[in-house]
């Protein structure tokens, strides 16, 4: 991470597409076709399963049933199946994104498919329960009202099945990007990721009024547009109202949720020794997912959600190439924060064609949320050996920053990066200082001048001018250096008596940070009107970093020269502060 977001610790964004519809829990999810109870529900008894192997149609298979299996947790039990017939044979089993399949004793739902095992019989299964499954609208829907500050909790499950949830494998399909980010992302949702194809026709666009039956392949997304990442699988049941079940098991099990739900698209199902897993494009978005839960996953057809707006503008300085990319996220700050810089990485990495070093100026744009003016962040960055995995931290710190701050959610609110780079290394060193003097009174102006010298070119002589404060005395120095290199940092955690209040103050603080293309040009001096507390142990009341930039600029002590290069280096130069009139009175000179 920078030499900036050390100090803080810092997802994005959201434009409002539609208003999601209000909450409907607490209102008995009825579906629209005849249901059996799970006592009833016996070894030997034969059934089908529906879903879709292949484009769009649904296709059935024989299953059997084997055992009903209590659980403590929730879903309150499972009941063991085994799968069978032509399509189970050329599958290779039950595959990943057949979740949410339902299963028919004649004209009857029972459930829907939900768990497997990896390197096991594919071949059989587990059965979430239909009752079970209609518990998911129990829980209060989560509301989006756009007027901040709106409080955000993220809401966890409250309860858990007594199966290893990674036993289902839930499958994230990713396009867009892929290499080095997929598994950037497969590590921070702790899903599998697999590449596939681009989204289907219309996977921007909203079709109103989708006709699904049970069986029918959905998707579910996180990311979409430029960068397509969700999950496929199979819707289990509708009801008259338009709600629906689907998965038989949560996706994230994030709780009270607002995820775009999809049409999809089944391109094949792969066989494999782990387990056998749809590969499926997404297509238009029909509805909302609002309640991820153990026993499913469960929303509105016909609602749909906000979603955050992103976009990457790039520029490549060394070929002179130009590009922009956009992509959306759902409006859940927790779970974004941790997608959204590996998807930056893997749009820059594509973009840019290569890895390695290089010099790079980013922006990014927050606009919306309550913020009548915007806000942006702009920094100079430098690496050796990865500029994108150092772009990458940076987003990952200010993103998570801005959008978790816990003052209010901002909403709507889209973040835009902006990104230049360069592989040559546009580095500004600080070869000298020299000043103009070695002893000063207070109100004095002492002149500075600084040798700054660009990576293997001719260095250049500039001249600063410093106030030292009426409060100075004794032994002092200037520095000079980098920005946010010895920037100072108000003292230690815990020192402080009071902390950032408001959104404003927090935003205000970020502004005043230095950034890595600054000269800082400082005084440092002993104030003689300072009192050490009696218990240096206690909370003083100190300054945040950029309330000690603002003063020492206003009065003087500090001056900043920004560049369009990356500032490199840190030298010191001593000197005496006396009172007027009492030079040479047995005041020594402090040397280098």
């Amino acid at each position: 991470m920078n030499r900036f977001f050390r100090y803080l610790s810092l997802s994005l964004a959201v434009v409002a597409l539609w208003t999601a519809s209000p909450s409907t829990a607490n209102v008995t999810f009825s579906p629209n076709v005849p249901t059996m109870d799970v006592e009833d529900v016996v070894p030997g008894l034969k059934g089908r399963a529906y879903t879709v192997v292949s484009g769009t149609s649904v296709k059935s298979f024989p299953v059997t049933v084997i055992s009903v299996i209590p659980q403590s947790g929730s879903p309150s039990n499972l009941v063991l199946i085994r799968a069978e017939g032509p399509i189970i044979e050329a599958t290779g089993g039950i595959a990943a994104g057949m979740s949410g399949s339902p299963v028919f004793i004649g004209k009857k739902l029972i459930g829907a498919i939900g768990y497997g095992w990896n390197f096991s019989d594919h071949r059989l299964g587990l059965v979430t329960p239909i009752d079970d499954m209609c518990q998911v609208f129990s829980w209060e829907d989560m509301e989006r009202k756009f007027v901040p500050p709106v409080d955000y909790l993220l809401e966890t499950s409250k309860a858990s099945s007594d199966l290893d949830p990674k036993a289902e494998r839930m499958v994230l399909s990713l396009s867009g990007i892929g290499g080095r980010s997929r598994q950037r992302l497969s590590e921070s949702l702790d899903m599998p990721v697999v590449s596939a194809g681009s989204s289907w026709r219309g996977a921007d666009t909203v079709e109103y009024g989708a006709s699904l039956v049970p069986g029918s392949a959905i998707g579910v997304l996180l990311v979409w547009g430029d960068v397509t990442l969700g999950a496929t699988g199979t819707l289990s049941a509708l009801a008259d109202d338009g709600r629906f079940l689907a998965f038989g098991h949560p996706f994230i099990s994030n709780g009270a949720v607002a995820y775009p739900v999809t049409k999809a698209w089944i391109h094949h199902v792969i066989p494999s020794v782990e387990a056998p897993f749809k590969i499926g494009s997404f297509g238009p978005i029909i509805g909302t997912v609002t309640q991820d839960r153990p026993q499913a996953i469960g929303g509105q057809v016909g609602s749909f959600a906000p979603a955050l707006d992103l976009s990457l503008r790039f520029h490549d300085r060394d070929q002179g190439k130009r590009e922009i990319r956009r992509f959306r996220a759902v409006p859940e700050p927790f779970l974004v924060s941790r997608a959204v810089p590996a998807v930056f990485m893997g749009l820059t990495d594509g973009l840019w064609g290569r890895k390695g070093a290089g010099t790079a100026k980013l922006t990014v744009t927050f606009e919306g949320g309550g913020l009548p003016r915007g806000w942006t962040y702009t920094n100079y960055l430098f690496s050796p050996s990865d500029i994108v995995e150092t772009m990458s931290k940076e987003v990952e710190g200010l993103v998570s920053t801005v959008a978790l701050n816990p003052f209010r959610e901002l909403l709507p609110l889209g973040v835009h990066f902006a990104v230049d780079v360069t592989r040559d290394p546009r580095i500004l060193y600080v070869d000298s200082i020299r000043l103009d003097g070695d002893t000063y009174s207070p109100g004095d102006t002492v002149t500075v001048s600084v040798d700054l010298r660009p990576y293997r070119g001719k260095s250049r002589t500039r001249e600063f001018s410093l106030i030292v404060p009426e409060k100075a005395v004794g032994s002092c120095r200037v520095a000079v250096r980098g920005g946010g290199l010895g920037e100072p940092d108000g003292g230690e955690m815990g020192d402080m008596d009071r902390s950032i209040s408001s959104l404003p103050e927090l935003l205000g603080e970020l502004d005043d940070r230095e950034r890595n293309n600054e000269v800082v040009i400082e005084l440092i001096y002993q104030d003689m009107g300072a009192e050490m507390p009696e218990d240096f142990r206690s909370p003083r009341s100190l300054e945040f970093p950029g309330e000690i930039r603002r003063r020492k600029i206003k009065e003087g002590s500090m001056r900043v020269y920004r560049s369009d290069y990356y500032v490199d280096g840190s030298l010191q130069k001593s000197f005496v502060v006396v009172p007027e009139g009492k030079e040479g009175e047995g005041v020594s000179k402090e040397t280098e």
